[in-house]
């Protein structure tokens, strides 16, 4: 209950039903508009990297490939179990000191990364439209 020894709460916070506070808002939002705004959500188009693809080319194809997305989605498992093997097991602070296993996977890993960055980047046609692509920006 709050200082009125009321027991309604709107919006975080506590409010008489008879206060006089202009700010208050109601406890259920107006579902019509809760309707229209679910209209408008499931009406926009879906984000498509492959819509700045070139529609021709090696590049795309392979960027474009089921393959390739599987691949890449397996190197990613791949690395972050690396990261928690190398974690646990590696005690070198620099990787030219590490042991083999290490180095070699640290470098198969940075290769194919590499790889798959150079693919998406040739595939687009307008290659500022990389930067429209918040995976790509990350990768």
């Amino acid at each position: 209950e709050d200082e009125h020894g009321e027991g309604c709460f709107a919006l975080g916070r506590c409010v008489s039903p008879d206060s006089k506070d202009e700010t208050a808002q109601p406890m259920f939002l107006d579902p019509a508009a809760m309707k229209e705004k679910i209209r408008k959500a499931a009406a926009r188009e879906e984000y498509d990297v492959t819509a700045f693809y070139h529609t021709t080319g090696i590049w795309q194809a392979i960027a474009r490939h089921p393959h390739f997305e599987k691949l890449t989605l397996t190197v990613i498992s791949l690395n972050a179990l690396w990261i928690a093997i190398d974690t646990d097991l590696n005690d070198s602070e620099v990787l030219m000191e590490a042991g083999e296993i290490f180095q070699i996977a640290e470098y198969s890993f940075c290769v194919y990364f590499s790889f798959e960055w150079f693919v998406r980047y040739k595939s687009f046609r307008v290659k500022c439209n990389g930067l429209r692509d918040p995976w790509f920006v990350f990768d």
